[in-house]
């Protein structure tokens, strides 16, 4: 098992990004993200493949990890990638049996009970969604941060990484709860300056950091 490290998370969508997801990961992983996930679903294996390989060497560059949505082929390919499963994929302890103790392994629920079978049967994190409203998950009603601050109370935090609506204006509110981080898609893959929408982000995440070591 992996322990995934805290701090903020890029989901990638190139139908809604505005420059090339290569150019996007280069520019948040600067600007002090703590790693990738590659999510194409509809992407077939030979150009996710190849989408997969250049983020993993930009992400090998800044020594943080990617990890790729619902592909385990295409994770075990590449040198220490992640991968990411949810409920209509892959069992979490097949991928488990598959990928080894040693890469990360994480899933994606939307409630406590799933949450915490996953971490059992060997997730090293799981993502809770939608918190806030979220463009890509329209059917899905928003859970709010009280979601967070159950799981927080049930879960290891450093297993918990929040995920839906998320962007500089409430990150904050997400780390206050004690979730290891945060991952964001649209508030990212739309931005005109990847870059300076990801350091504002990342800057909201810590300041928050720096207001509780304040009140400690």
């Amino acid at each position: 098992m992996s322990a995934l490290s805290g701090g903020v998370y890029a989901i990638t969508d190139r139908t809604q990004a505005r420059r090339s997801l290569t150019d996007i990961a280069q520019a948040v992983l600067e600007a002090g993200f703590a790693g990738i996930m590659l999510r194409e679903k509809d992407l077939p294996g030979r150009p996710l493949f190849d989408l997969a390989e250049k983020l993993s060497g930009i992400c090998r560059a800044f020594g943080r990890p990617l990890i790729v949505n619902d592909r385990l082929d295409v994770a075990m390919a590449l040198l220490g990638a992640g991968a990411h499963v949810g409920a209509r994929g892959m069992k979490v302890a097949d991928a488990r049996r598959l990928l080894g103790p040693d890469r990360l392994l994480g899933y994606s629920a939307h409630e406590m009970a799933e949450a915490v079978q996953a971490l059992r049967d060997g997730a090293d994190y799981v993502t809770l969604s939608p918190i806030f409203s979220s463009a890509s998950k329209p059917d899905l009603l928003p859970r709010g941060l009280r979601l967070l601050e159950e799981a927080r109370a049930a879960l290891p935090s450093a297993s918990l990484i929040a995920l839906g609506g998320i962007d500089a204006s409430n990150i904050g509110s997400i780390r206050r709860t004690g979730a290891a981080g945060a991952a964001i898609m649209g508030a990212l893959m739309q931005a005109e300056h990847p870059k300076a929408a990801a350091r504002e982000i990342v800057a909201a995440w810590d300041s928050e950091a720096e207001t509780e070591n304040e009140i400690d």
